[in-house]
């Protein structure tokens, strides 16, 4: 309102966001797992990333879904188990991951900062692809 905007202006934009499950400040985080990983993940009730072994591979979007590609490349180069997605806290996740300017299609993260971004983590994480299934 405080922009000029009408107020079935503000209510299209909040409906939207709620349609999408958008939570403002945040980033979605696609992310390939081992199945060691994906377990920790199942123990700790889909709130928390287990240390994985090695480096995880992650691609991260404000609001577009990666396409098929992107998402089998991830799997594939990762040599992963499962993908799962979440939502992280948007501002803290690229300084984690040390995003700039330039976008890339992934990043990578080091087994010792997933305590890191298991504090960014907003909501439950969802096992998008897992094996058999």
């Amino acid at each position: 309102m405080l922009f000029g905007y009408e107020d079935w202006q503000n209510d299209w934009w909040i409906e939207d966001m709620r349609r999408r499950n958008a939570v403002f400040g945040t980033m979605i985080v696609w992310m390939a797992v081992d199945e060691q990983t994906l377990s920790g993940i199942e123990f700790a009730a889909c709130r928390a990333v287990s240390r994985p072994a090695a480096d995880v591979r992650l691609i991260c979007s404000f609001d577009e879904p990666p396409d098929e590609g992107e998402l089998g490349s991830l799997m594939g180069a990762a040599e992963a188990d499962a993908l799962v997605k979440f939502r992280a806290k948007a501002r803290h996740l690229l300084e984690l991951i040390g995003a700039s300017a330039e976008h890339k299609p992934f990043y990578e993260l080091p087994p010792e900062r997933i305590v890191d971004l298991n504090r960014l983590i907003v909501g439950e994480i969802e096992i998008v692809a897992r094996p058999g299934g």
